[in-house]
């Protein structure tokens, strides 16, 4: 769901920059659809991205298009780290991902083996259902902390320590 105040501003902003005066009726059907679709971080990546690449105002369809272009993108790659880590350590040893997400959808999909042994004939289907789940979860803190090995957990607990005292938010966990 898209907070409403962030939506409001961001809509009239896009109507400024491409001159175009929204209605408050197709502003809420621009809301309505939009919100079943996104939370507010895709809805605002999004309309940046189309402040930067577009030539006039967008249509909801177009923002759902490229919303599904940016986060297809980002998972793929996800699953391309996934299957560089099966070649390079195999069923037996310890990937390691950078991307925290990745460790969630690996042990929503029945963990490193499982992946290790999919068969090689049905390798699009795991994609997609990867894919899937990692947009889920990208947004999702709580999953991806508790899907993260321990030292991993540690590593992630510390940077929030040191992210909240340097931004003066103080509270030790």
């Amino acid at each position: 769901m898209i907070e409403k105040k962030v939506f409001f501003e961001v809509m009239t902003a896009l109507g400024e920059i491409f001159d175009k005066k929204l209605s408050d009726t197709t502003m809420l059907l621009y809301y309505k659809t939009l919100s079943q679709k996104m939370d507010t971080n895709q809805f605002k990546k999004v309309a940046g991205i189309w402040v930067e690449k577009g030539k006039f105002f967008p249509k909801p369809a177009e923002l759902l298009q490229l919303l599904d272009e940016v986060e297809g993108s980002q998972a793929e790659r996800a699953w391309l780290q996934v299957l560089d880590e099966i070649e390079r350590v195999g069923m037996y040893g310890a990937p390691v991902f950078k991307d925290p997400v990745i460790y969630a959808v690996v042990q929503a999909m029945g963990g490193w083996e499982s992946l290790c042994n999919m068969p090689m004939d049905r390798q699009q289907f795991y994609m997609k259902d990867f894919c899937n789940l990692y947009s889920t979860y990208k947004d999702k803190p709580d999953i991806i902390r508790n899907a993260l090995p321990s030292s991993k957990q540690a590593e992630m607990k510390a940077l929030g320590q040191i992210m909240r005292r340097a931004l003066g938010a103080g509270g030790e966990n």
